[in-house]
């Protein structure tokens, strides 16, 4: 009991000095809006999770079990259930699935994968989908509006092509 109102005490203590700065460090959030600090705060640490996370900006860790928003930018690595990113991203995403509104430029592992803009790195899923892709694409099913680079999959799409889909490997350069 004595750890348990010392850890406590040492979390309210930061949280109270953090509330002085614009951005946190700490985000603690078992489902928005019941969350510290507010959505509209950004992150530079660690947030976690347990069914739904909100925030503006983050920079550092982003873990847990159900899904985890960011708004705009997202720099670091995020693992959840589901990550989903306003803006964009720059790092890793691990979850079962990954959407970002924009530019991502890094690496997502789920079942599906979804750069709405500008990807760049490596897609590792189930289904792969990008505006511009430029990188790996390895999954079941992968599709790109345009791309710069190498599908590996049972089904690769490339909008731009004029043979747009073709089994196991795809690829423009």
């Amino acid at each position: 009991m004595k750890k348990l109102l010392t850890a406590l005490t040492i979390l309210c203590a930061s949280l109270a000095l953090q509330a002085a700065y614009s951005d946190y460090y700490i985000m603690l959030s078992v489902c928005a809006p019941g969350q510290i600090p507010i959505a509209k705060s950004s992150v530079d640490g660690v947030r976690l999770h347990l069914i739904y996370g909100d925030v503006q900006n983050l920079n550092g860790l982003d873990l847990g079990l159900g899904c985890g928003r960011v708004r705009e930018h997202m720099n670091g690595l995020q693992i959840g259930g589901g990550n989903v990113v306003g803006t964009d991203v720059a790092g890793m995403q691990l979850g079962l699935v990954n959407l970002v509104d924009s530019d991502m430029a890094g690496f997502q592992c789920s079942l599906w994968n979804d750069v709405r803009a500008n990807g760049a790195g490596f897609q590792l899923g189930a289904c792969n989908t990008a505006g511009h892709f430029g990188g790996l694409q390895l999954g079941l099913v992968n599709w790109a509006d345009s791309m710069t680079g190498l599908q590996i999959g049972l089904l690769n799409f490339i909008d731009d092509e004029s043979l747009f889909v073709f089994p196991f490997v795809n690829g423009r350069f």
